[in-house]
């Protein structure tokens, strides 16, 4: 067992409780932990086929699993609105992730402003320094550090005028949520491959004596092997 799935078991005991009914989709979404991805794609291998219900149940269990937000997004049929936009969807998450490996946020600490000493007056505590009371915080206060690079506190010195952050500290941005979208046949719904040639991550759901060999040579030749993580036989 990898390191991932060992830390996902974790979470699972401390976040919920694991119903019977959760075991196959709990068994099946520790093998999708062994690569990354955002958005997964379920495809069903026969006509009139759905992978509705199994894109709902895993991913409610993924959240369930990691705590994080594992949204579920069922298409019956698509048109080429909803295809555009699920693969508008798929970009933005995209973009989204990218954007996370940039610097974060950061939270600045600037000087707290004192009045202006005297000239040739300093404070105890040394040269030019405000003397401090005793109990008296430390002398700094907490700002959100601007984009611009400009002091945000009203009539603060330009940035060339001596202040100058003294620390920083990160602030980790919101976790990028995870989508589960079935879609429909692509077979008879081509639309579909709009949702799958933007996925992370396409499993097919292969149904005993329903779906055809023909069939499912097909759907792996338009999805693409290098998307395709594999198929998993549904009752």
């Amino acid at each position: 067992m990898t390191t991932d799935q060992h830390t996902e078991m974790a979470k699972a005991r401390d976040v919920a409780p694991i119903l019977p009914g959760d075991q196959a989709y709990l068994r099946l979404w520790f093998s999708l932990a062994k690569r990354p991805w955002r958005t997964l794609v379920l495809v069903p291998g026969h006509p009139g086929g759905s992978a509705a219900e199994t894109a709902r149940a895993l991913a409610e269990v993924g959240h369930k699993v990691s705590g994080l937000p594992v949204q579920s997004i069922t298409m019956g049929a698509l048109d080429y609105g909803t295809a555009q936009a699920l693969a508008d969807l798929q970009e933005q998450l995209r973009r989204l992730s990218n954007e996370r490996s940039e610097p974060s946020q950061f939270i600045e600490v600037y000087p707290a402003r004192q009045p202006a000493e005297p000239e040739g007056q300093a404070g105890p505590g040394g040269q030019g320094e405000p003397e401090r009371r005793q109990g008296e915080g430390p002398n700094w206060t907490w700002e959100r550090g601007p984009e611009s690079g400009q002091d945000p506190r009203p009539g603060a010195p330009p940035p060339d005028a001596g202040t100058e952050p003294r620390a920083e500290r990160k602030v980790p941005p919101p976790p990028v949520s995870r989508f589960v979208i079935s879609v429909p046949f692509l077979l008879t719904e081509p639309l579909g491959l709009a949702a799958t040639q933007g996925a992370d991550v396409v499993l097919i759901l292969v149904q005993m004596g329903q779906t055809r060999t023909a069939d499912l040579r097909a759907i792996v030749e338009q999805v693409g092997r290098e998307r395709l993580t594999g198929c998993i036989l549904v009752e």
